[in-house]
């Protein structure tokens, strides 16, 4: 068994826990979560502009909003019905879009 790498200088050089050197993880309320949820509804991708007016609307940063739609476009992805075997794209309507093969004569 080879010998496990040494461990990984902390990023943070006054001496702090790896842990108190990362964000702190984002509180969102229900009536903002609210607003957040009425947006994605209306598009999953907003652009900056979008995304500035909601954090104007909620008092959250632009950056949080952005993460927050990655993670709910990532959730709501996963949460798709997915049958084994059925990887096949999906045409309008969410019926499996197939293609004919040409006829050999």
């Amino acid at each position: 068994m080879p010998p496990s790498p040494p461990p990984r200088p902390r990023s943070s050089s006054t001496g702090d826990s790896a842990r108190e050197a990362w964000r702190k993880r984002a509180v969102i309320s229900p009536s903002q979560t609210r607003i957040l949820v009425q947006a994605f509804m209306r598009d999953r991708i907003p652009g900056l502009a979008a995304r500035e007016e909601l954090a104007r609307q909620t008092g959250i940063p632009e950056s949080r909003i952005q993460i927050w739609f990655q993670n709910r476009r990532a959730q709501h992805s996963q949460q798709s019905p997915s049958r084994p075997g059925s990887g096949r794209a999906q045409g309008p309507g969410g019926t499996a879009a197939t293609t004919t093969p040409a006829r050999e004569d």
